[in-house]
């Protein structure tokens, strides 16, 4: 199946799209573009070694095959162009406003509705091959754990999951055409739409540090920049700062 030059290969059941697409005897098999979805995963897989929770049939489970030859410091580019594809998604099915958690995350009423995995495959200074997970939650109500939201909890009906799909892969062919653009949008795009940016909040370092500091947007490489009351600017990384 054809969706906007994305050809859908799709798996009834799988450990993870991620793991499924990077497996050896599969990927070399892969063209551009090529999507692999699931209507179920027995180890979906979050960001940080974290599982993605989602039952059978109910959800947007997808991992995207990408040959993007990128510079390695430009690989934030991809999280940005998967955030903002379903952030568009988002508020073109449903009447809200989602925002991006950085680095990762979608956010609807302060509460999860999609995740992004990207796992590169790096050559020297080059990003040669790319998985982009997304995983969106469509007509789930229940979750045994976390702060989750999903389509259906937001507009109290059954969403088709491959309209959505559709959907959502033509935003991402929108923003996934600007990333060799010299002057591509995506990093301004991106911070506008930032879960808590200008708010003050209390964030926590990897050393249990608090910091009460405002999301002023993100760096070129993806790195959170913060300011703080006395107008100090600090920069972090994945994994060096955390704000609930």
């Amino acid at each position: 199946m054809q969706i906007s030059g994305f050809t859908i290969h799709s798996l009834t059941t799988v450990d993870s799209t991620n793991n499924y697409t990077a497996r050896p005897e599969i990927q070399p098999k892969l063209q551009h573009k090529t999507v692999i979805m699931a209507e179920h995963q027995t180890a979906g897989k979050g960001q940080f070694g974290n599982n993605w929770e989602s039952a059978e049939g109910k959800n947007l489970l997808i991992s995207i095959f990408l040959e993007t030859n990128l510079n390695v410091k430009d690989q934030f580019l991809l999280n940005r162009v998967a955030a903002l594809a379903i952030n568009d998604t988002v508020s073109y099915f449903l009447p809200v406003s989602p925002k991006i958690k950085w680095p990762n995350d979608i956010y609807v009423n302060h509460s999860k509705i999609a995740g992004i995995l990207i796992e590169n495959s790096i050559f020297g200074s080059k990003i040669k091959r790319s998985i982009v997970g997304m995983g969106i939650n469509i007509n789930q109500t229940k979750f045994d754990t976390g702060n989750y939201n999903s389509f259906k909890l937001i507009n109290k009906k059954e969403n088709d999951i491959y309209r959505i799909l559709e959907y959502l892969l033509y935003r991402f062919n929108t923003y996934y055409d600007q990333i060799t653009d010299p002057d591509c949008k995506l990093l301004q795009e991106f911070d506008s739409n930032l879960y808590g940016k200008d708010e003050l909040r209390i964030f926590k370092t990897q050393d249990n540090v608090e910091v009460q500091a405002r999301i002023s947007g993100t760096t070129v490489e993806g790195r959170l920049k913060l300011t703080l009351e006395n107008g100090d600017v600090r920069f972090y990384n994945l994994k060096e700062i955390i704000f609930n």
